[in-house]
């Protein structure tokens, strides 16, 4: 159906500009060959951030053809409602868990299903090397939501809330100290731009597109081996016993996400709509 309409729209003279998440490929031989056809159709590409241009780049797509998007949350929206409700939200959600301020407490917004990882979250975070004094808040539903109740039945230290929305979702991240993204597969994530809003170190599985853009590990966040329940472990345990390395990284978030907002993101994709009425064709280069 895509490809139709990319087709029809050059027939008839529209531009066409695609916006686009993806990073990684697995196409091979004619379907790789077949989109590279179909690329060069497109007019302009707004890539979510830098690992999506790149891509693009390695697909044979010009430079000059990319505006990069920098894909994000309302952050003022976020920003204001936390400005007056973080701390006290803060208290009555720890209360409710009965543990104390200084408590390190994970949080993972998501989908429940096998893809996001969750299972491997639960695995990790009953190693162990994690402090015992660590909580678990699980927000989200799906196909694996019985599993993640079970586990919370089991052990105390793991609570499910089930889908939150609006300000019950940004009491969850006013609480929490790091955001937790198990993904097996990620193009972006945009929790972990929600996340940083909320002044949260992240956890993210190396797989996830927003890397480079949004997180830099030992900066604002730790970047671990995609699959692996060790090295996602060993970052919650690292987190959960270092106070100060879970200081250190939240205080880099804000100054991360304070450019990212969606008046930008909106004007990166004006810009590149008003490119595109230029006369130029789209075009490949050799990828690289």
């Amino acid at each position: 159906m895509i490809i139709a309409v990319i087709i029809m729209s050059r027939l008839l003279g529209a531009k066409v500009i695609s916006m686009s998440d993806t990073h990684i490929s697995t196409s091979r031989g004619l379907r790789a060959a077949a989109k590279r056809t179909v690329m060069r159709l497109i007019d302009r590409f707004t890539p979510a951030g830098s690992r999506q241009s790149q891509y693009l780049r390695d697909q044979g797509i010009l430079p000059d053809r990319i505006f990069v998007a920098r894909m994000t949350v309302d952050v003022s929206a976020a920003t204001a409602f936390l400005s007056q409700e973080r701390l006290r939200r803060r208290r009555e959600v720890r209360e409710a868990l009965g543990v104390a301020e200084d408590a390190p407490v994970f949080l993972y917004v998501g989908r429940l299903e096998p893809v996001k990882g969750p299972d491997l979250l639960l695995a990790a975070f009953n190693r162990e090397e994690v402090s015992k004094s660590a909580r678990l808040i699980v927000v989200g539903d799906g196909t694996m939501r019985g599993k993640i109740e079970a586990a919370a039945r089991a052990d105390p230290r793991i609570v499910s809330r089930g889908r939150l929305e609006g300000p019950a979702l940004w009491a969850q991240f006013a609480s929490a100290d790091v955001l937790v993204v198990p993904s097996r597969s990620e193009s972006w994530g945009l929790v972990v731009n929600e996340a940083l809003v909320a002044g949260l170190t992240v956890i993210v599985a190396d797989c996830a597109g927003c890397i480079g853009d949004l997180i830099q590990d030992e900066v604002n966040g730790l970047i671990f081996p995609t699959h692996s329940v060790e090295a996602l472990g060993s970052a919650l345990a690292r987190l959960s016993h270092g106070p100060a390395l879970r200081t250190f990284l939240k205080g880099n978030a804000a100054a991360t996400i304070a450019d990212w907002t969606t008046e930008a993101w909106a004007g990166n994709i004006l810009a590149a709509w008003r490119d595109s009425l230029s006369d130029r064709q789209p075009g490949l280069q050799d990828a690289t």
